[in-house]
């Protein structure tokens, strides 16, 4: 595996970006990471959203600790009063420089600034961002992944354009743009 990624909840939440970004990751694309924390804001989000049930994120945790059990990072908390940036999202930086990572994916950037990055090293891009950072460096293997994510599904979207188009509709515009164009 080339790299690693800490992964924010904001870009664990929607459904579809959380099967994508951990396809690719279980496709050794990258290393995804997260901490104890991100896992439990994510329980929280799915069911205060109404999206699940609490056994149902239950679940979710369970199968996303189970696949990437190296992802875990642990002993973070010490470091989240010396960072600077959001003061709800320090843990999150914290724990990207605990695991030593030069990237963090959030949707929330702006909870993220250079000032409080750059001096660890680390590079803040959205999801929509890294996913294109991926398809230019393993387009074949993303969109491989794409389509057995699409055939996979019991319920729509069981086509890639319907995929895509669900993850445009979660923010993903230049990159489901990208694919198309190398789709066609």
């Amino acid at each position: 595996m080339a790299f690693s990624a800490l992964l924010d909840t904001c870009v664990l939440f929607p459904m579809y970006l959380r099967d994508t970004l951990l396809r690719l990751a279980a496709a050794d694309i990258y290393q995804p990471l997260w901490s104890t924390h991100i896992l439990t804001e994510l329980h929280r989000a799915l069911v205060r959203q109404g999206t699940t049930t609490t056994d149902q994120a239950n679940r979710i945790i369970k199968l996303v600790r189970s696949h990437f059990p190296d992802s875990e990072i642990a002993g973070y908390e010490p470091l989240i009063p010396t960072v600077t940036c959001h003061e709800k999202d320090r843990h999150v930086l914290a724990a990207a420089i605990k695991a030593g990572t030069a990237l963090l994916i959030t949707d929330n950037t702006a909870d993220f600034p250079p000032a409080a990055t750059l001096p660890h090293g680390i590079q803040v891009l959205t999801a929509d961002q890294f996913l294109l950072e991926l398809l230019d460096a393993s387009a074949g293997t993303v969109i491989l992944t794409l389509t057995r994510q699409a055939e996979r599904y019991k319920r729509d979207p069981k086509t890639l354009d319907a995929l895509l188009a669900s993850l445009s509709r979660a923010g993903l515009r230049d990159f489901t743009h990208q694919v198309r164009r190398q789709i066609l």
